[in-house]
């Protein structure tokens, strides 16, 4: 399961069933594609990376862009059409967050637009479009807490930049008191469980993509774990990337690896550096020294101790967990 290409498919069906009912003839769904997609890459993806204070008008502005080449060529009821739709994402908007609202007051927005739109007072779209919200604001709900587990939880902690976050994936299992917390451990963060815990870890990370992109904050970023060894396997490197292959992922992680095992995975890393992916290298003093610190200047970020020498202001990419 892919869940943020998941959770775009369900937003995407919860945006075209909400233009549906409030349309009605004036929804083409070919024609209402073509704008949502332009408005998806604004909203979710943010390709354009635009800020969250004037995000409503740089979305209209693209719609507007997209709307000008839809117009060509077609006769007076398709403008029509493409009109109201272009005009409704502004309601859009209001139902997936972009323009903070009361459902209530969106619901008599709504409610005024329908009736000024086929000049009638539909008393059942009203208590309809009621229904709908709630029910889509409950599904959102129950997406995110999909994510929750009694076994595991993510452990959130700043670094010294402002936007990155170092993510740690914590166990809830209780071992019997024989085992020592080394022992533990070693078991827990190597070999075969380690990869396997990635799985968990990326599937969980998940929901604070998601709560972060329905506040539309962009410029957060987490540090993950990665396993370089899952190199070795080609079934499982092709399981994981199943998982994490899309820009919603790309955009908003890190992969942390040592210098050590990028020396090791050199290849392998600059391949997926390649294909949008992104990894900070994890170093000490010794590392940074001479070509090594040229090396280095391919990663947008290199962690080091807070002790370390190199964090100086003119280094803004050197920076460290707290």
């Amino acid at each position: 399961m892919n869940a943020l290409l998941e959770y775009i498919t369900f937003e995407k069906n919860n945006i075209n069933n909400f233009a549906k009912e409030t349309l009605s003839d004036y929804y083409d769904a070919d024609l209402f594609d073509k704008l949502l997609d332009v408005y998806l890459n604004d909203r979710y993806y943010n390709y354009n990376g635009y800020k969250a204070e004037n995000l409503n008008e740089s979305i209209f502005k693209d719609l507007k862009g997209e709307l000008s080449k839809l117009v060509v060529g077609v006769d007076q009821d398709v403008k029509k059409k493409l009109k109201e739709m272009y005009v409704f994402f502004y309601y859009v908007m209001m139902f997936d967050g972009v323009i903070e609202v009361s459902d209530k007051k969106l619901v008599n927005m709504l409610s005024k637009y329908r009736d000024e739109l086929f000049k009638d007072n539909d008393v059942i779209y009203k208590d309809n479009i009621t229904k709908y919200i709630e029910k889509v604001k409950d599904k959102r709900k129950d997406f995110i807490n999909f994510f929750k587990g009694d076994e595991f939880t993510l452990k959130k902690r700043n670094t010294s930049n402002d936007h990155v976050f170092d993510i740690e994936l914590k166990h809830k299992i209780d071992f019997p008191k024989i085992y020592s917390e080394f022992a533990i451990d070693r078991v827990f963060n190597t070999g075969n469980i380690n990869e396997e815990k990635l799985v968990v870890l990326y599937y969980m990370i998940s929901s604070i993509i998601i709560k972060d992109i329905k506040k539309c904050v962009y410029d957060n970023y987490y540090l993950l774990e990665f396993a370089p060894s899952i190199f070795e396997n080609k079934e499982k490197f092709s399981s994981l990337l199943g998982i994490i292959d899309n820009d919603l992922f790309r955009n908003a992680t890190y992969f942390k690896v040592s210098f050590k095992d990028y020396s090791r995975y050199a290849g392998s890393i600059k391949d997926m550096i390649k294909i949008g992916y992104k990894f900070v290298l994890e170093c000490d003093d010794e590392d940074l020294q001479d070509d090594c610190f040229v090396l280095s200047s391919m990663f947008d970020y290199i962690i080091v101790d807070e002790t370390s020498g190199y964090i100086k202001e003119e280094n803004k990419n050197i920076i460290y967990i707290k």
